[in-house]
């Protein structure tokens, strides 16, 4: 899941008399965020042989729309794998998401610096804990990307 949280809220009350009979009036007053993100990003990697875990990638769709700036850093936060803390940690504990930015290992919650509008391809790999046996079932992962203007 991906969010982008609202900068700035402020409200206005104004009051008019108009012989006795009391108007109020209210508004609330809100900057729009410089950039726009997708309001949820759904990843799949379907069915994974456990033998071949590493061979699994994915490129992860995804945009970015920024008025005003063309420096921006970009973010993935999310919780670090316990065997590994620069990578994104899923409900099954041997098993974690690496991020790749253009190619390079990308760790969870460091920002990446971008010139905009050019937008690195971002991608998904699956790793496991060395040595562990993984269980097999569906597996879960949470993440939320940050986009600020620098």
């Amino acid at each position: 899941m991906l969010a982008l949280t609202l900068l700035a809220a402020a409200e206005t009350y104004a009051e008019v008399d108009t012989g006795g009979t009391k108007v109020t009036i209210s508004a609330m007053v809100v900057a729009p965020p410089p950039c726009t993100v997708p309001a949820n990003m759904n990843i799949s990697f379907e069915n994974v042989n456990v033998e071949n875990i590493t061979t699994y990638k994915k490129k992860i769709d995804y945009f970015i729309m920024c008025e005003g700036s063309s420096k921006i850093k970009m973010k993935i936060t999310g919780e670090g794998a316990t065997f590994d803390g620069n990578v994104l940690k899923t409900s099954n504990g041997n098993l974690g998401i690496r991020l790749y930015a253009d190619g390079t290992p990308w760790h969870i919650n460091t920002p990446l610096p971008i010139n905009y509008p050019v937008i690195p391809q971002i991608d998904a790999m699956l790793v496991k804990q060395r040595n562990a046996t993984l269980a097999t079932g569906i597996f879960t992962s949470e993440a939320i990307m940050i986009v600020e203007t620098n």
